[in-house]
């Protein structure tokens, strides 16, 4: 009986540690939320094209059309 005790002791920790993760990442997922709901709110409506930036984290930067790549030469004559 007292294996039993300590395993069912054990098993409630593993489901306390698993609840409380669970809700850290329900209350990170609320947050998401939320911001996007800002950040939609604050988008421009209509035909507007939404400015591009840099993606958080990313050290490339976005290429734009007209874009002249350093040491590149584009030719579009065939000889």
């Amino acid at each position: 009986m007292a294996t039993t005790l300590v395993r069912l002791r054990e098993e409630a920790e593993r489901v306390q540690a698993a609840l409380g993760e669970a809700e850290r990442a329900l209350e990170r997922l609320a947050g998401a939320r939320e911001t996007l709901a800002e950040v939609l709110a604050e988008a421009p409506a209509g035909g507007e094209e939404p400015t591009r930036s840099a993606v958080a984290g990313s050290v490339v930067p976005h290429r734009t059309e007209d874009a002249v790549v350093e040491g590149s030469r584009r030719s579009t004559s065939r000889s």
